[in-house]
C-alpha cells in the first residue's frame, strides 16, 4: 500500500491527470467529529433563527459573539453516563439586535 505522499508522487510521474485529480480531492476532504453538545447548539440556533424569521424578525448581525448559552453543558467530569449527556438542551439567547 502506497503512503499518500508516494501515491501522489507516482501519479504525478505517470501523468495520470484524472486519477491525480481524484486523489487530490480525496486528500482535501476534511473529516470532522461533532460532539452531541455542539450538534445540540447548532440545531437550537437554527430553530431559534427559523422562528424569528417566521415572525418577521431578522437579526442582521448573527455571529457567535451574539449568541449566549444560558446553561452551559456539564463538564465531561460531571457526566456519569451517556443518558445525562444526551438530555442536555442548550438554552440560547440572541443579543445585540441593534441592526435588526
Amino acid at each position: 500500500q502506497d503512503s499518500p505522499s508516494s501515491k501522489r508522487q507516482r501519479l504525478e510521474e505517470e501523468g495520470d491527470d484524472s486519477n491525480l485529480l481524484e486523489f487530490k480531492q480525496q486528500q482535501d476532504r476534511v473529516t470532522t467529529v461533532i460532539d452531541s453538545h455542539t450538534l445540540c447548539v447548532a440545531y437550537n440556533i437554527g430553530t431559534l433563527v427559523g422562528k424569528m424569521h417566521a415572525a418577521g424578525v431578522v437579526h442582521g448581525d448573527l455571529t457567535t459573539s451574539n449568541i449566549m448559552i444560558q446553561n452551559p453543558p456539564p463538564s465531561t467530569k460531571d457526566i456519569t453516563n451517556q443518558e445525562t449527556e444526551q438530555r442536555w438542551e442548550a438554552d440560547l439567547v440572541l443579543i445585540d439586535f441593534g441592526l435588526a
